[in-house]
C-alpha cells in the first residue's frame, strides 16, 4: 500500500469514526447499536471470535 492509500485509509477511518463519536455525543443509542450490528453482520463467524464469543456484549450493556 502506497503512503497515499494509507493516508485515505485514515482518513475514512477518522471520518467514520467521528460520526460515530456524534451519535454518542446526541445520545443517539439505536443509531450507534446499528452500526455495530452492521459491523458484527459484516465481520459474520468472525465477530464472535473477535469479542470473545459474545459479540452484543456492548449493545447489552447500552441498553
Amino acid at each position: 500500500m502506497s503512503s497515499e492509500e494509507n493516508i485515505a485509509l485514515i482518513k475514512r477511518y477518522y471520518q467514520h469514526f467521528g460520526e460515530v463519536i456524534k451519535l454518542l455525543e446526541h445520545n443517539n443509542k439505536q443509531a450507534f447499536i446499528e452500526i455495530l450490528q452492521k459491523v458484527a453482520r459484516w465481520f459474520g463467524i468472525y465477530a464472535q471470535r473477535l469479542l470473545g464469543g459474545e459479540p452484543y456484549i456492548i449493545i447489552v450493556t447500552l441498553k
